[in-house]
């Protein structure tokens, strides 16, 4: 199920949620500053991973090293959509694979 949430005139999130989690559409919506809220696990130059507050989500954050790498994600596909994507391959298959809920990308329109 395809996913937008506008953040302000200038940001928007686009992405996919699963239909097993559509039900977490409208916590998106209205309370997307909480994926800024994480309880950090994992953080280094590639990757932040952090548990939502109060739920069992982990979330994993993507950082780019440079404006190359950040606009050749913007042109092709994400990591975080294709590791979506891939996991819920997976997941179809019967492999054991953490289960894919979300992903969003943010897009700055300036």
């Amino acid at each position: 199920m395809r996913l937008e949430i506008k953040k302000n005139n200038n940001y928007k999130w686009f992405g996919e949620i699963s239909d097993k989690y559509s039900f977490l559409k409208d916590f998106l919506q209205k309370d997307i500053k909480k994926l800024n809220q994480l309880k950090i696990i994992k953080k280094d130059i590639k990757n932040e991973v952090g548990i939502l507050e109060n739920e069992k989500i982990l979330v994993k954050k993507f950082k780019y090293k440079n404006i190359l790498h950040k606009l050749k994600h913007k042109l092709l596909k994400s990591r975080a959509n294709h590791l979506f994507h891939i996991s819920t391959l997976l997941e179809n298959k019967r492999m054991n694979v953490p289960e894919p809920i979300f992903y969003l990308d943010g897009f700055d329109h300036n």
